[in-house]
């Protein structure tokens, strides 16, 4: 992906751009490229795009533009303390000076959109003959499912200013600079369990069905589950600052480029993930099924009522022998600086071989690219815990009143509902533990590419018995 021709640095871990930090407010407009152009440098396999930016000259009179939308998700909230609502507001100046020698464009644009998601997954499938009537040896037994419930608030403000000058016809320049911060807010309560993990008995009132030629346990109770209520608090902060300068003179029939490029993004995450549970000790819960492999949603009816904060508790309910720790907090950042040079020469084809080719191009590129990433991980401990030198998983602490802002809603997947809470205020009853084994060594990470590029092309432009021929060599 390339803007005005260059380019960009990107927030993620590759060199994958991504759109949603460029308003289609401030692009005047796309170029796909499926072939090969040597003009283009760094192109991609499968195709090039080239987002361009609008060139105040190009207007002949003044333009205001203002644009404001409002919008509005459907259905209810998933999570207390989230919206619904949101908006996109842009305004753009564009004008001319000094008898249309100079001109001058500026963008800005607003964008404040949330999103709802509802998510199921199943695990795995296995026979557990042992919870099953003989009848149904054989049948496989959905093991374990979570239910999710996402609440994301996606705010970003961009601004792109162009300065154009061309105060004769053997020179022009436009100079483009381009700034974003991008920010998302995800909030997320869930349950997850595993069916058989601590099974005090057999599946009561259990039906199975033969689907796709397999016997399937659709429905029953599971008995002795010990579903996991998890939280996430997520955030994203993306910066991208991009800067193009591009000149051209005219000389004795050459048409000459001078062109600079500086982009820089950053991205700067937070990932917290909490463990709750029924009771001040892991407390074992029926919970009944129906619709499984139907296709549909199933729903997943628990006998517990994990909407009560007086019942849930912050800690590791460890039923399949735990993780060791209360929670978890990960914060990568990653940095990317891109910094180019192109300079090309461009004259038409004189005498005979101006019968194939109209023109040529010759130039050279040079970039400097630095890319990085540096990663944080802690494990969460419960203050009292013991850990992580000597830790209970049998400590658990209620959640304090003050941190509850109501009841998340898991009902599309039968789960009435479970403690809605902020993450971010119980974290003074956490401590804090580095991660240090050999699955953290290899988080961190710093790439540098020193890439110099010459290229040359002609341009065809002939007659093959009277039909056209274009191209380039």
């Amino acid at each position: 992906t390339l803007l005005d021709g260059f380019q960009q640095a990107s927030t993620g871990d590759n060199r994958a751009a991504e759109f949603d930090q460029y308003p289609s407010e401030l692009i005047s407009g796309v170029t796909v490229y499926k072939s090969p152009d040597p003009n283009n440098i760094g192109q991609g396999l499968a195709g090039t795009v080239n987002l361009q930016t609008l060139n105040p000259l190009d207007r002949t009179k003044r333009v205001i533009a203002i644009n404001v939308r409002g919008s509005q998700e459907s259905g209810s909230k998933l999570n207390p303390g989230t919206s619904l609502a949101g908006s996109r507001i842009s305004a753009a100046y564009v004008d001319q000076f000094r008898d249309g020698t100079v001109g001058f464009a500026l963008g800005y644009a607003h964008l404040d959109a949330p999103e709802q998601e509802k998510h199921y997954h199943a695990w795995w499938w296995q026979p557990q003959d042992g919870l099953l009537p003989a009848a149904d040896k054989g049948a496989q037994v959905l093991n374990g499912a979570e239910v999710y419930a996402y609440s994301r608030t996606l705010v970003r403000d961009a601004v792109m200013s162009t300065l154009e000058f061309k105060p004769n016809a053997n020179f022009h320049s436009t100079n483009t600079l381009y700034y974003s911060k991008f920010k998302e807010t995800e909030l997320m309560h869930g349950a997850e369990w595993m069916d058989f993990a601590e099974s005090t008995g057999p599946i009561l009132n259990p039906t199975v069905a033969t689907i796709g030629g397999q016997l399937i346990n659709t429905s029953g109770t599971a008995q002795g589950v010990v579903p996991i209520l998890i939280s996430n608090w997520n955030t994203r902060k993306d910066t991208l600052l991009s800067f193009i300068s591009r000149n051209t003179w005219d000389v004795n029939g050459w048409k000459l480029s001078g062109d600079l490029s500086y982009s820089y993004a950053e991205r700067k995450e937070t990932n917290m993930e909490q463990y709750a549970h029924y009771g001040a000790t892991r407390t074992l819960d029926n919970l009944t099924y129906s619709g499984v492999a139907s296709g549909q949603l199933p729903s997943f009816t628990p006998g517990l009522n994990y909407a009560d904060a007086s019942k849930v508790y912050l800690g590791d309910p460890a039923p399949w022998g735990g993780w060791g720790h209360d929670g978890t907090v990960h914060d990568p950042t990653t940095k990317d600086t891109f910094t180019e040079g192109k300079f090309m020469a461009k004259h038409d084809v004189e005498g005979g071989l101006s019968a194939i080719f109209k023109d040529f191009d010759v130039g050279f590129d040079y970039s400097d690219r630095v890319k990085q990433k540096t990663e944080s991980d802690f494990n969460l401990f419960l203050n009292g815990s013991g850990g992580p030198s000597s830790y209970s998983s049998a400590f658990s602490a209620l959640i304090p009143a003050a941190a509850i802002k109501g009841t998340s809603n898991l009902s599309f997947g039968g789960f009435p509902g479970m403690v809605g809470y902020d993450p971010q205020a119980v974290m003074s009853l956490y401590t804090l533990s580095p991660i240090n084994d050999t699955n953290q060594y290899d988080r961190d990470w710093r790439v540098e590419e020193l890439l110099g590029t010459a290229f040359f092309k002609a341009t065809i432009r002939s007659e093959v018995h009277g039909m056209p021929v274009t191209g380039n060599l």
